[in-house]
């Protein structure tokens, strides 16, 4: 047997009825309700801040810092009048150039070795271990100015090269361009 159809009208009122005569919701439950969305909020802000905090994290651990790896280079004479005449038309390669025979003067007349990979930092540590006050001292202030020139393209003062031309004379008498 078909149910009978209501009119629009007594749909509507159908729907009126059945919405008044639901009980309204008790003043403690919107305060439940409330509370519960604003911790639902909260919650899901954190977890979007946690997420957000580990990828920057991993991020940071993923990509340190990279340095140039350094290799014990092929031994050379007279590397400080190379540099002398190399910084008056390239002064940045010349610091290069300087960098390079203390690396090699390091591997020859110390016979400091150390592996591929190593870096500026890790060098210095091992320089540090010979326990040379002079030969450290100047193996930092020449790996300041050679990594100033070499990632931040700024060549030594007058002032810094004739300190390190100082320096290489003292510890390398016999490297003397004069």
């Amino acid at each position: 047997m078909a149910e009978p159809q209501l009119s629009a009208e007594a749909s509507r009122a159908a729907i009126t009825q059945v919405l008044l005569d639901t009980a309204p919701l008790p003043p403690w439950a919107l305060t439940l309700l409330y509370a519960l969305g604003i911790m639902a909020f909260l919650g899901a802000t954190g977890c979007l801040c946690l997420a957000r905090w580990r990828r920057e994290r991993i991020a940071l651990d993923a990509s340190p810092v990279r340095y140039t790896p350094l290799e014990t280079p092929v031994p050379s004479t007279k590397t400080l009048g190379q540099a002398q005449q190399a910084r008056r038309v390239a002064p940045l390669a010349a610091v290069d150039l300087l960098y390079q025979g203390l690396l090699s003067r390091l591997a020859t007349d110390y016979r400091l070795s150390w592996p591929p990979g190593t870096t500026e930092t890790e060098l210095l540590k091992l320089v540090r271990g010979l326990r040379l006050s002079g030969l450290e001292a100047f193996t930092h202030h020449l790996q300041e100015q050679w990594l100033r020139a070499r990632y931040a393209g700024v060549a030594p003062d007058d002032a810094a090269w004739a300190q390190l031309c100082e320096g290489w004379r003292h510890l390398f008498p016999g490297d003397d361009p004069a």
